[in-house]
């Protein structure tokens, strides 16, 4: 693949653009407070005004490097969605021509990684007289389209989280031969093993080029409120001593670049706050963590050999939103050259859960997050027999929750005190659910894993029949629709209001309008 259209510039057009004379002037472009841990529930994160989850199916980090792929086409299909993260690889990683290391007959054909026609885009441009990359000169064009797709999201309601290095290369020697650190691939030369890459053994003046390209990058996007920073999408290629120590290093680069960065690095690498321990490959379930956790099709969600099975998957992907985690990216392949709308159809699930059918799920998972109060619940399964992944008020805040939280939940400022929320697998198996609730009268809505379509069912009664009273009820699980289903129940001490699920679902100020 030849790289990189587009011409290189010690002073590039785009700096011209960016606030750079006033770090108060650069932050005070953003929409509000950039996206951060929610102070009140770090396990959540805060953004535009309320605490928020990301969920998203979208396609496999190429948007930004890869010129033919139409970027705006995707950005829109994700918003229509409903989904609110896309996650983009930053350019100083790409992948061969021809994709590698898969099944046979497996093959992703259109990997928006490897890009093809010239059309590969790195943040360096390319040496005069030369087929080479010249490490010390950026590349005008690149940064031209860093920032407008990053307006694109913001415009759409997505956050975009941009991975600095990858890591993959380390292992893969295909990958490794197409690689701009590749000293075949540059005009410094400079020799350099991949086990070196990403730690503080590799020769100064590869560290001096991989440290100047983030703090670039990073300035470039200061004025969005959108953008999460990942120092690496792979850590466990980099976890060694002098990985660790070159991902604080890197953190500290970034830091210094735009001081209010939410980063995305692994806890193992220790970073000082306010920089958050996800990756999107955690060793743990969300339940165990304090802080913001995302997990993806790729990793401890779901095992490549069980990722074809459609209820499996959809049973992981809920299971980790109810029980606490913050977000979770489903890589979708049908997101191709194309077919920026999703509308690729060929033997791709074989790689990774996509299509039609399973951003269904997603979006059916979306909405009911957007409807919930994140920032008071907490996994909890001491309110519901059998323990299933569920969400309850935190125990610091059930007690005084306020009118303010009702409202957040589309009621009318009364007394609704509790919103829980579970998530049943198979209904066929599961018949009735006791539930550990407040006094007064609740209201149980079920939504279908699957499509998203919700019906509201019986309320929770107590085994006298009563619906009001506090302690143990029992509660019917719909039969004949769905398999997989998940419930929110909400409690008003002073009488339920109406329609406040389907309301609280359907809004979403954070999306601006698009001309």
């Amino acid at each position: 693949m030849v790289r990189n259209p587009g011409g290189a510039s010690s002073s590039p057009p785009w700096t011209a653009r960016l606030p750079l004379l006033s770090d108060a002037a650069a932050f005070a472009a953003r929409d509000g407070a950039a996206i951060a841990i929610d102070t009140n529930n770090p396990r959540y994160f805060t953004w535009r005004g309320a605490a928020t989850a990301l969920l998203s199916s979208g396609e496999h980090y190429g948007a930004l490097l890869n010129l033919d792929f139409d970027y705006r086409a995707y950005l829109a299909a994700l918003a229509a969605d409903g989904f609110n993260l896309a996650q983009i690889f930053s350019g100083t990683y790409v992948e061969p021509d021809a994709d590698l290391d898969n099944p046979p007959g497996s093959n992703i054909d259109g990997n928006t990684l490897s890009p093809r026609n010239n059309s590969y885009l790195s943040p360096w441009g390319i040496a005069k007289g030369s087929t080479k990359l010249n490490l010390t000169e950026y590349n005008s064009t690149y940064f031209e389209r860093l920032v407008a797709l990053a307006a694109a999201a913001d415009e759409r309601g997505v956050v975009l989280e941009v991975s600095l290095f990858c890591g993959y290369e380390v292992g893969h020697a295909a990958v490794w031969r197409a690689s701009p650190f590749n000293p075949a691939n540059n005009v410094q030369g400079v020799p350099v093993e991949p086990r070196q890459l990403y730690s503080l053994s590799a020769p100064a003046e590869l560290l001096s080029v991989q440290m100047e390209a983030a703090r670039r990058i990073v300035r470039a996007l200061r004025p969005f409120d959108n953008v999460l920073v990942q120092l690496a999408f792979m850590p466990s290629a980099l976890g060694s001593d002098e990985g660790r120590a070159w991902g604080r290093s890197l953190a500290a680069v970034v830091a210094a670049a735009d001081p209010l960065r939410l980063l995305v690095a692994p806890a193992a690498w220790a970073l000082p706050q306010p920089h958050a321990d996800f990756v999107h490959r955690p060793t743990a379930r969300p339940q165990t963590a304090a802080r913001p956790v995302l997990a993806d099709s790729w990793g401890t969600l779901c095992a490549n050999d069980s990722i074809g099975a459609f209820g499996v998957y959809l049973g992981a992907y809920w299971g980790w939103l109810l029980g606490g985690g913050a977000g979770l990216y489903n890589v979708d392949f049908s997101y191709t050259i194309g077919h920026e709308a999703g509308t690729r159809r060929d033997n791709y699930t074989r790689v990774t859960p996509s299509g039609a059918a399973y951003r269904a799920m997603v979006r059916a998972a979306a909405g009911f997050a957007r409807a919930l109060p994140l920032g008071r619940l907490e996994p909890r399964t001491d309110w519901v027999s059998p323990p299933l992944p569920s969400l309850a008020p935190r125990a610091t805040t059930a007690a005084g929750a306020t009118a303010a939280g009702a409202k957040e939940m589309g009621g009318d400022g009364g007394d609704c005190d509790d919103v829980h929320a579970t998530f049943v697998n198979d209904s066929r198996r599961l018949r009735r659910l006791r539930v550990r609730l407040p006094a007064g009268p609740c209201e149980a809505e079920w939504t279908d894993a699957a499509t998203g379509a919700t019906a509201r069912g019986p309320p929770p009664t107590a085994p006298n029949g009563t619906a009001g009273g506090s302690g143990w009820r029992d509660l019917v699980v719909p039969q004949g629709g769905g398999v997989a289903l998940a419930c929110a129940i909400r409690c008003c001490a002073g009488g339920m209001g109406h329609g406040w699920w389907g309301h609280a679902r359907t809004q979403d100020s954070r999306t601006r309008t698009v001309p």
